[in-house]
């Protein structure tokens, strides 16, 4: 009997994990306003704390390059996670991101790799000694 048990037991685990990982990612729907704001706010609360400041950094890079987002989405983005309620901030945007899931967002947020990530120093600069040093 108890090895009947663990049986069941081992097949609900097996189909429960089957049936979580094969569930279609939540996606932004930029068809409409009403539909992004639906779709921005469901895709956010089913995110946990850590991934809504990912998502954050990941839009931010997604968009900043392409000037869609408004001074204060820029610095919203940049310091703090992303609420279902901040689809308003993002909405201009939302052509853009119309289809995508979080981790495609996270992705078109990433540096391209034949993009420079930063320029280099310039090392021209001499200092020159203080007045009055030896």
């Amino acid at each position: 009997m108890k090895i009947l048990a663990v049986m069941f037991f081992s097949i609900a685990m097996v189909l429960g994990t089957a049936g979580a990982s094969a569930r279609e990612p939540v996606r932004i729907d930029g068809t409409s306003d009403a539909s992004f704001d639906a779709s921005f706010a469901k895709l956010v609360r089913s995110l946990k704390q850590a991934e809504r400041r990912t998502l954050a950094l990941g839009l931010f890079g997604a968009l900043l390059s392409k000037e869609y987002l408004a001074p204060e989405a820029v610095i919203h983005l940049t310091f703090a996670p992303v609420e279902p309620k901040d689809a308003s901030a993002i909405r201009p945007c939302r052509e853009h991101l119309h289809g995508m899931s979080y981790r495609q967002i996270l992705e078109a947020g990433e540096p391209r790799k034949d993009q420079p990530v930063a320029a280099l120093p310039n090392n021209s600069f001499k200092p020159k000694p203080l007045r009055g040093s030896a």
